[in-house]
């Protein structure tokens, strides 16, 4: 009802445009049902309020323009839409529920800005958050939420103006997700907190830290201001999961367990000044605050002997990172980002752009966070979440609208994202394979509390696999090599919670949810071929373990223990290895 009232603020045809690419429909003809099956609908009314034609338009338009993933799976043959809109809608129902884009507001409330929030949430799989226009913000944007006295989240709410610009969308879509991270590092502490005694004396040092960074992330932050808070969560988090483990383990040796400095992980000594630590690869790092005097020397850590760390020697050449001079228009940073001379990865995104006719040079100027005096960093990473939409939108369309089978999907997606560096292919990948499957939970936590035995990242004890379905856990790769270490490790924790029917926690849900198989992705077959070995194992040792490759056609291919040697037959082959290699 709230979405259908919402669709009386938006007329005009462009809807038919968009869901023709949907079903294969010409926008005339389209708009023509539409009409047709408006002209019967006049007098209906919703919550009191009757329809017209552009009324019924601007549904569509709210209702399709953010949900492109979910109806792509639904709304694909053209009977579908030779049916009245009504019923179109009804049979829809379900997917758009599914994407969290019924309720309150839609995308026909605030045309191109809404549908450019609801997108951005999509990407990043935050289906729990309300979008609401806001007139008095006008080109600003702002987050709500209450919190519980769990620390969960209540009302999780981003508002936003007519003018609000993608970047800025995209920034704090960014603060959302470091706000789901803080809410559950406050969920933990509370929890630990009813163990009582020390426990309580422990989790107040932490409380208020994560307070204070939930009521910054609120406000308007420079991403390089982000980043930070996020760096300090991951430090909170790693104090917790240590001060849990002692507390709960009974052994006396380890004492009663202490949270002895809030800005260092365990083991690591106190950072010096201007300095804040930062969760890299399998251990920490130091890492200057962005508003560190120029030429402040940077130091590092290194092992002191014992087990534990030490701060390290001066890093002489290394000062803050690399920022914009005050003064610096977006046109100039652009020529900065992507010249000849450029060493920043965004010069390979706009290269991709350009040559895909994805993006002009105005817009992805227009689309820039100012720069000046942010890092590089910030204004390309800013940039790169404002086009991935169109990114995925080609790699699911041709340039005509015509929607590609999973096959030709797949091939245009590693074509697209054959020169970007690896981090950009894998988060592009990522968000592809969830526009195309439903029902997938993005980043469950899994930790060694819940799931002895579990090395985490690092060995710190906790991972956060790609996506839960249902009780499996689903790792998504897009190496062109096979795998490395830390990657398979982290299999072998996946595989080792799976064989105990383990769980793992999922944002916005209360319950741990139990896990009981696994399935690991390759988008290249390449990438599967290097890994031919420890897929065998696997496979070998583990009946609730699967591989999904995309062969050298873009075809998917889901292999198990019980269906190998049926695969095998099959291709003439006998082993995995070979398999592979025909795939």
């Amino acid at each position: 009802s709230g979405a259908l009232n919402g669709a009386m603020a938006v007329c005009g045809a462009a809807l038919a445009e968009r869901a023709a690419e949907l079903v294969g429909l010409s926008g005339r003809a389209l708009t023509a049902q539409i009409a047709r099956s408006a002209a019967s609908a006049t007098e209906q009314s919703v919550g009191g309020r009757a329809f017209v034609r552009g009324a019924l338009t601007g549904l569509i338009d709210g209702s399709l323009g953010g949900a492109v993933g979910e109806l792509g799976m639904t709304l694909t043959d053209a009977e579908t839409w030779r049916r009245s809109v009504w019923d179109v809608l009804a049979r829809a129902g379900a997917s758009l529920i599914r994407g969290g884009l019924l309720g309150g507001t839609t995308g026909a409330l605030a045309g191109g800005v809404m549908e450019s929030a609801t997108r951005l949430l999509q990407a990043r799989s935050l289906h729990n958050v309300l979008v609401r226009m806001d007139e008095a913000l006008e080109g600003g944007a702002h987050i709500d939420f209450d919190i519980a006295e769990s620390g969960a989240l209540e009302n999780l709410t981003l508002r936003f103006g007519q003018r609000t610009t993608d970047g800025d969308l995209a920034a704090h879509v960014e603060s959302i997700l470091s706000i789901q991270r803080a809410s559950r590092v406050l969920s933990q502490a509370r929890k630990l907190a009813t163990l009582g005694g020390h426990a309580q004396a422990e989790v107040a040092k932490i409380q208020p830290m994560i307070l204070d960074r939930l009521r910054q992330l609120r406000t308007a932050l420079s991403p390089e201001t982000r980043a930070v808070i996020q760096a300090e969560i991951d430090v909170l988090q790693a104090n917790l999961d240590e001060f849990a483990r002692v507390a709960r383990s009974g052994d006396p040796a380890l004492g009663p367990g202490r949270i002895g400095r809030p800005d260092a992980p365990p083991g690591y000594p106190e950072p010096p000044a201007d300095h804040y630590y930062r969760r890299r690869g399998d251990g920490w790092d130091l890492q200057l605050y962005p508003d560190s005097p120029e030429g402040t020397p940077r130091f590092t850590i290194e092992p002191d002997g014992n087990g534990s760390f030490r701060i390290g020697g001066r890093i002489g050449d290394s000062g803050p990172a690399v920022r914009f001079p005050d003064g610096t228009t977006p046109p100039q940073a652009f020529d900065q980002l992507t010249g000849p001379d450029s060493r920043s990865s965004f010069k390979q995104y706009w290269e991709m752009l350009r040559d895909n006719g994805l993006a002009t040079r105005e817009e992805v100027i227009a689309a820039m966070l100012a720069p000046a005096g942010r890092t590089e960093d910030s204004v390309r990473h800013a940039l790169k979440e404002a086009f991935e939409g169109r990114v995925l939108n080609r790699a699911m369309r041709t340039a005509d609208g015509v929607v590609r089978t999973e096959a030709e999907s797949i091939m245009e997606l590693r074509r697209l994202t054959q020169h970007l560096n690896s981090s950009d292919r894998g988060n592009i990948t990522e968000v592809w394979y969830l526009a195309r499957h439903e029902g997938l939970s993005a980043h469950p936590t899994m930790t060694r509390d819940a799931n002895p035995g579990v090395e985490g990242r690092g060995g710190r004890g906790v991972r956060n696999p790609d996506y839960l379905e249902g009780q499996t856990l689903v790792e998504i790769k897009s190496t062109r090599i096979g795998l490395g270490p830390e990657e398979v490790t982290q299999i072998e924790d996946d595989l080792l919670v799976a064989a105990a029917r383990g769980t793992v926690t999922v944002s916005g849900v209360a319950d741990p949810q139990t896990v009981n198989a696994v399935r690991l992705v390759f988008s290249n077959i390449e990438g599967a071929r290097g890994a031919g070995e420890d897929l065998a194992r696997w496979l070998r040792t583990h009946a609730n373990f699967a591989v999904e490759v995309f062969g050298s056609n873009g075809m998917s291919t889901r292999i198990t223990r019980a269906n190998l040697g049926e695969l095998q037959r099959a291709r003439g082959v006998t082993t995995l290895a070979a398999l592979l290699d025909v795939l």
